[in-house]
């Protein structure tokens, strides 16, 4: 059996031409096992804080006690400090339409009245009041307070 000398390796040639990836290989490797490790320790993190708990509570009671979001849709929204408006005239509509989300399975409106904007549906009571929705056409609301018919358009008039 004939020996083979390292010095004919196909290996060995290949790295005297290219002298340059001795050293490049092994710190491309290091750089590989640098990126693995990171993204390991990263992606643990990740997973920690997208369980829904608060960065260091792990207490089921402490997060029962934690205070509570209000989640959207919001139905009634305040846009103002509770201010009396001096300046309003007080023969304007007590309520305004202000927009209309028209579609056969279920219509919805917005409605101005005061400081304040609800969002209806059909049967829905506005605010605190007695009037009830009857009705969401595509440009106009009907309301209706047992013995009084009212219907809004979004242009103002009524």
């Amino acid at each position: 059996m004939a020996m083979r000398s390292e010095s004919n390796s196909p290996l060995k040639k290949f790295f005297e031409e290219n002298k340059s990836l001795k050293f490049l290989l092994p710190l491309l490797l290091l750089l590989v096992i640098a990126v693995i490790i990171v993204n390991f320790v990263l992606g643990r993190d990740a997973a920690e804080t997208t369980s829904g708990n608060p960065p260091g509570i792990t207490d089921p009671a402490a997060l029962e006690k934690q205070q509570k979001v209000e989640v959207l849709p919001q139905i009634i929204r305040s846009g103002s400090s509770g201010e009396v408006d001096v300046n309003k005239d007080p023969f304007a509509d007590p309520m305004k339409l202000v927009g209309v989300v028209y579609s056969e399975t279920k219509p919805t409106a917005i409605i101005n009245w005061g400081n304040y904007s609800y969002i209806v549906g059909l049967d829905d009571i506005v605010g605190d009041s007695k009037w009830q929705v009857t009705g969401i056409g595509k440009d106009n609301i009907t309301l209706d307070s047992g013995n009084e018919k009212m219907t809004l358009h979004l242009d103002g008039s009524f």
